[in-house]
């Protein structure tokens, strides 16, 4: 049985008429199945065009085939008899009625052709599946189903489609299109394995978290830019009660002992003397020196409450951000457990055949996108933990960090 497949290269989400064509993402997967599975010397494509060859060669390379040897492109430009040696054509889409008409042109019975149904959703799908009615198919003709839902959907629409045929043109018609359901997890590489799950995104503890009025006074007490601030301040006070002492009169005490030894007698002499010292003609340089050093104590008391206003600022700020991402973490983790549920219920609905490869992807790209979402909320999370740590003189351990 010499098999070929009608292949399509398009961006994901791409095709001629909207929907008709699928995902390539689930094309190019069946096309490595094949070339991972298939029994076939050669695989035979028919590709829409030049572009969707090359792609199709890159799959057989990826799968460890040499596409030079064992691929072969027919051009659908070529005579008609190109088609003759093909037992079945396989196009990964329900738009299979061009190739029955194709294969009307052929002697003899000419071959079998297999379209797959993704999805129903969309108008170009239910025009598809319905122009099967009005194309020249047989039982040779076959519709995979991803489920058994899809396949009651294609046979209602049959069956509606013939109905109208055989009111308007008085006969019996029903579409001879046979219908298969066959779960492709593993014909299009998703294997059901534990290995095929998301892993999940390891817990981390949560440091305490204070109140502002907290982490402001500890800021206020412990930061070293803070403490040097106050130690210059009370330098500049001392300096100052210093400089005022030389503009008031001064009391000074001395006291003198002396003992001297004079013909075998000791004499013993002690004096203490006490004065007042009061500088009257300096120049003023007593006074200068006192309002210097008051200028300097104002301005060291100044700049201690600016930076006690820029460290309350920094900390409320700081905590701001921490509430914040606080909550961004939180809005992240319930995202994550609601893709998490979602994903979970694809998963069952993918093994019971009620729910399709696509379904399942958008599912499990949604949780991992959460995923990377609460990481990246985390991160900030812990990143605004350590500037509240550093906006409040905290030690890297403390507030339970490590």
């Amino acid at each position: 049985m010499t098999t070929a497949i009608q292949y399509s290269h398009r961006p994901a989400g791409h095709s001629t008429g909207g929907e008709v064509l699928g995902l390539d993402v689930a094309v190019s997967n069946l096309v490595r199945a094949w070339f991972r599975y298939g029994q076939q010397e050669r695989f035979i494509c028919r590709p829409a065009d030049g572009a969707s060859y090359e792609q199709f060669k890159q799959l057989a390379r990826a799968e460890g085939l040499d596409p030079e040897t064992r691929c072969v492109g027919l051009d659908p430009r070529t005579p008609q008899h190109n088609l003759d040696p093909l037992s079945c054509i396989f196009q990964p889409d329900p738009a299979i009625a061009d190739l029955t008409w194709r294969r009307q042109q052929l002697a003899g019975r000419g071959y079998a052709t297999c379209g797959l149904v993704h999805a129903m959703s969309g108008t170009d799908v239910s025009a598809a599946v319905a122009d099967l009615c009005l194309a020249p198919t047989d039982s040779t003709d076959t519709l995979i189903c991803p489920s058994r839902a899809i396949k009651d959907v294609v046979h209602n629409l049959w069956d509606t489609y013939s109905e109208y045929l055989n009111q308007r043109f008085k006969s019996s018609f029903r579409c001879p299109v046979r219908t298969s359901i066959i779960q492709l997890q593993n014909t299009m590489g998703l294997s059901p394995q534990p290995g095929f799950d998301i892993q999940d995104a390891a817990d981390v503890p949560d440091p305490k978290i204070s109140s502002l009025e907290d982490y402001t006074q500890q800021a206020l007490t412990t930061r070293p830019d803070v403490l040097e601030a106050q130690a210059s301040t009370g330098a500049a006070k001392a300096s100052a009660r210093s400089a005022g002492i030389y503009l008031y009169p001064r009391f000074q005490v001395s006291a003198d002992y002396q003992q001297a030894l004079s013909g075998g007698i000791v004499n013993n002499d002690a004096s203490i003397t006490g004065s007042i010292v009061f500088d009257i003609f300096d120049g003023g340089a007593n006074r200068s020196t006192l309002k210097q050093a008051q200028y300097t104590q104002a301005n060291a008391t100044l700049q201690e409450q600016q930076l006690q206003k820029d460290i309350k600022s920094e900390v409320e700020q700081a905590y701001l951000n921490l509430n914040s991402a606080k909550e961004r973490l939180s809005a992240s983790q319930a995202s994550v457990d609601a893709a998490q549920s979602n994903y979970d219920a694809q998963r069952e609905k993918y093994k019971n055949g009620v729910a399709i490869t696509l379904d399942l992807l958008n599912a499990q790209t949604q949780l991992v996108t959460a995923q990377n979402n609460l990481v990246q909320a985390r991160y900030d999370y812990y990143e605004a933990i350590a500037q509240m740590q550093f906006a409040s003189g905290q030690q890297g351990e403390s507030n339970g960090g490590k």
